[in-house]
């Protein structure tokens, strides 16, 4: 009788244990094994997961997942969707900061910034210290950049605010026009035809008359072929020293980027209103307008609200 009484109280606390089990893993799984994700942007938004979705009207909007790895792709009406993934902490709370950007578009422009002024530079001899500098052209007093021993004669010159590349022949020579600091670069420039600097002096993209491509020289100084070909492309930097570019292909246009750094390609905007490639090329400083010119048209593509 005591044996039965015992086998009866095991398995009462046996069927007791498997529910309290039962329930911590439940109340673990649903409510316990949770994080937190602020996401801050502006308001309405959507946001999909999938577990469902979320309509955001307020910011920043709170969702609560399980912890781990989340893929959530956020959406807004006239802008373009974004694919994310956030590392949700065990209790804790992760801040999302998500900026939309619109479904680009061009217009015809009311107005048209002017380009940045070329800054011309030229090479002369520094009489006291009978060797050559470095100066701009427009400058007066002649204060040196940088010196040179030896003269450099018939030598081109592309420049800019802040960096300079100096061809003489088989020698060329990159220079930092901030810090006053030369770097002489192992490269015949001979076949130069064009160029363009990035707006921290650091890159410089260029054709030449013996390449197919654009070429950049890097502010590690090294040398490269773009895979953009020269004859049907325009270029220029932009705000954030990422190479900006229109390529006119099969009757359309391409607008991109591309990222010396990480050497990738990112289409931003593709059309098929125009025949021909501009003439000019414009970015504004922040990012959100491209201008550019074909013939005296004038156009933007807006790729951002200001």
């Amino acid at each position: 009788m005591e044996r039965e009484r015992k086998k009866t109280i095991a398995l009462v606390a046996l069927i007791g244990l498997a529910i309290v089990a039962a329930i911590f893993i439940f109340l673990w799984g649903t409510y316990l094994n949770r994080g937190t994700i602020n996401i801050i942007a502006t308001p309405p938004f959507k946001v999909v997961t999938i577990e469902d979705e979320i309509i955001c009207d307020i910011s920043p909007c709170e969702i609560v997942r399980k912890r781990g790895i989340t893929d959530m792709i956020l959406s807004k009406s006239g802008f373009q969707d974004i694919s994310t993934s956030v590392d949700v902490k065990l209790w804790g709370t992760v801040d999302l900061e998500v900026k939309f950007m619109i479904n680009p578009y061009i217009e015809v422009a009311s107005i048209f910034p002017e380009a940045d002024p070329k800054i011309e530079y030229e090479i002369v001899l520094d009489k006291q210290t009978n060797s050559y500098k470095l100066i701009v052209a427009e400058d007066d007093q002649q204060r040196p950049i940088v010196y040179f021993l030896n003269k450099i004669s018939e030598s081109q010159i592309f420049g800019s605010e802040k960096g300079a590349l100096i061809i003489n022949n088989d020698i060329a020579y990159k220079i930092d026009i901030e810090n006053a600091e030369r770097d002489r670069i192992n490269e015949d420039f001979s076949a130069i035809e064009d160029g363009v600097w990035s707006s921290d002096g650091e890159k410089f993209a260029y054709t030449t008359s013996d390449s197919s491509y654009v070429q950049v020289l890097d502010q590690f100084n090294e040398i490269y072929d773009t895979e953009l070909l020269k004859e049907n492309t325009i270029y220029t930097w932009n705000y954030d020293n990422d190479l900006l570019y229109i390529t006119f292909q099969d009757n359309s246009y391409n607008f991109g980027v591309f990222n010396p750094e990480a050497n990738s390609y990112t289409q931003i905007f593709s059309s098929s209103e125009f025949a021909e490639l501009p003439n000019s090329l414009i970015p504004t400083n922040n990012g959100s307008r491209i201008y550019f010119k074909i013939g005296k048209e004038k156009f933007v593509l807006i790729l951002e609200k200001f």
